[in-house]
């Protein structure tokens, strides 16, 4: 549902009844097989408005977004397409306060539950019901939001597992703490904490590691984060150096340092990404709440 977007002429139709009068009175283009009743501006027939039966259809492109059952039941359906064509249609027709927007790929609205929680709901895969709200200011209720699930952190699972990895943390703190240095980046001007990249010492390595294999955030499962993973495990202090080279490298060694808090954040996400099924856990976000799922790519 792509395309410039003009809701010039495009009613308001926020029930049955409005859609039922506004398509009865909507002249079909002459000569169109099948018929055509454009929504709003008539050389703009790619937004459309049909009756079969008794429902009532808006159309964008090819997909009905929106049908009025006489019922006062209103379906809303993207067909897939989280685009500004179909959510400033919805919004033009259905009102403002639906709010229709894309996140992460996906099309959320705001609406007030069956139980009253009024938040930002995500449209379901399959078709969305709602209603319009007994109170008549513009407000819709949805009766079938999903479920939003996303992972968390289990802290005691997660203190139980760096424990083991006691000795790589307690080495990665003394090497961080001894080549600690300053550096002013040039965009910003700010003075930022780096550590200096020891090529030298990870050609040494000579372990065929390749550092751009580490993918936690696109979750890869490779050979290499195996790797670092039992470096990190090992009791052997020279293994933590290899470990810690490597980890240092993720960048692809172009850079003559990296800061601080970058490979600091790293270490601790490939602690969670190695054992995220002991340390990760799936819990349901509230009613209405809008969030991501940080940790999703691990999986």
């Amino acid at each position: 549902m792509f395309g410039n977007i003009n809701t010039d002429g495009i009613p308001s139709l926020y029930n049955y009844a409005a859609a039922e009068a506004w398509e009865a009175k909507v002249k079909p283009i002459r000569g169109r097989t099948p018929e055509c009743k454009p929504l709003g501006e008539r050389s703009r027939t790619q937004y459309s408005i049909r009756r079969e039966g008794t429902l009532i259809y808006v159309r964008v492109h090819n997909t009905d977004v929106i049908t009025y059952y006489p019922d006062g039941v209103i379906l809303l359906n993207t067909g897939g397409w989280a685009t500004d064509t179909t959510h400033k249609i919805m919004t033009a027709v259905l009102g403002y306060r639906i709010s229709p927007h894309t996140f992460q790929s996906r099309t959320w609205i705001t609406a007030t539950n069956t139980e009253g929680v009024t938040g930002t709901y995500r449209l379901s895969e399959g078709i969305t019901r709602l209603t319009q709200a007994p109170q008549g200011d513009g407000t819709y209720i949805i009766h079938n939001p999903e479920t939003i699930w996303v992972h968390a952190v289990d802290r005691k699972a997660h203190n139980r597992v760096k424990a083991r990895y006691a000795g790589f943390l307690s080495f990665f703190k003394t090497y961080i703490a001894l080549r600690r240095t300053t550096v002013e980046e040039n965009r910003s001007r700010r003075t930022v904490e780096v550590i200096p990249i020891d090529r030298e010492g990870f050609t040494a390595l000579n372990t065929g590691f390749y550092s751009t294999s580490i993918y936690l955030r696109r979750g890869a499962k490779g050979q290499h984060n195996e790797l670092v993973n039992a470096l990190m495990l090992s009791e052997d202090a020279e293994d933590h150096f290899k470990a810690t080279l490597m980890l240092t490298m993720v960048n692809g060694g172009w850079l003559e340092h990296i800061s601080v808090r970058e490979v600091t954040k790293l270490v601790g996400q490939m602690i969670l990404f190695m054992n995220r099924d002991e340390v990760l856990r799936q819990e349901a976000l509230p009613p209405g709440k809008q969030s991501k799922d940080n940790y999703a790519d691990f999986f």
